[in-house]
């Protein structure tokens, strides 16, 4: 079974699996620039039915980033790290 298709390009972005569901975080868009987006594919345990990406608003991140890196703690997903549009991400 094939995964459906992004809702948009991406390219380094971060991804984690994370209470039943796929996140790609982040990354570059088809134009090179990093993105804010979270995109959320929450595949059915019941049927395996993969369902369709969706863009995850809540988690959307403060700052566009590309090439970040994504762990997972009890209080959810931490995405630590990546580049801006310059090249380099600037100290929290």
């Amino acid at each position: 079974m094939r995964p459906p298709p992004l809702p948009a390009p991406r390219q380094d972005a971060a991804t984690i699996f994370s209470n039943g569901a796929i996140y790609v975080i982040g990354g570059s868009d088809a134009s090179g620039a990093p993105s804010t987006t979270v995109y959320e594919l929450a595949p059915n345990t019941q049927t395996g039915d993969l369902g369709s990406w969706t863009t995850d608003d809540a988690l959307a991140l403060p700052a566009a980033r590309s090439r970040a890196a994504v762990a997972v703690s009890s209080a959810g997903p931490f995405v630590v790290g990546g580049s801006d549009r310059s090249g380099t991400a600037p100290p929290p």
